[in-house]
């Protein structure tokens, strides 16, 4: 019994499609979270919201996934080095193929655990995580992060940090053991000394 080429790559491609669809699931149960896409609206949203954002020289997004937010947050902070961490390889190895068909130089994006990863230069991170993993994050950016970072997250608060502000489709926080002083009129007007954490709600229209 002959097989023929075309047998084998076929069988190649199913054997690729089935580890790779394999690899998403058990990474999603670890993290908690799927590697999904960033839409277009929220995205948009998204980007709006960082440009009202001081320019610093340090960005990191934890959970870079396919690349669909890092390209653009790169390219609105021209004059920063934007890190973007992912652990599943494929959407990893996806955003690496989008990256290098990219004009972005500012930005690297690494295979790695984010709690690994000593975040004490950040200026800005931007993070998509469980409300678990959120948790879990909480002591590392109280521990690592400066007081001037701006923690913006899509869809799920930092537990225990309370939003002084609210605006239609985000909210700002501060870590529980920031004084409890009055917010400023502009949620990100004089916040030197505070970190905030935007948020998305999953269900908000966007327009």
């Amino acid at each position: 019994m002959f097989i023929l080429p075309v047998d084998i790559l076929s069988l190649a491609i199913l054997v690729i499609v089935a580890i790779s669809g394999a690899s998403i699931v058990l990474y999603t149960l670890e993290n908690g979270i799927a590697s999904s896409p960033t839409g277009g609206r929220v995205k948009r949203h998204l980007l709006n919201i960082l440009a009202d954002l001081p320019s610093g020289p340090r960005v990191y997004e934890l959970g870079s996934g396919w690349g669909t937010l890092a390209l653009p947050i790169a390219a609105q902070f021209e004059n920063s080095r934007v890190t973007g961490y992912e652990n599943s390889i494929v959407p990893y190895l996806a955003s690496r193929i989008r990256l290098a068909l990219s004009s972005a130089r500012n930005l690297e994006l690494v295979w790695a655990n984010f709690f690994k990863i000593d975040l004490s230069d950040a200026t800005l991170i931007v993070c998509y995580q469980s409300p678990g993993t959120m948790s879990n994050l909480r002591p590392k950016f109280e521990a690592e992060l400066s007081d001037d970072t701006y923690v913006v997250s899509n869809t799920f608060a930092i537990p225990g940090w309370k939003p002084p502000r609210h605006t239609a489709s985000m909210t700002c926080s501060r870590p529980a053991s920031t004084s409890t002083e009055s917010a400023t009129p502009d949620p990100f007007a004089q916040l030197h000394k505070l970190r905030y954490s935007g948020l998305l709600p999953a269900r908000n229209p966007l327009d």
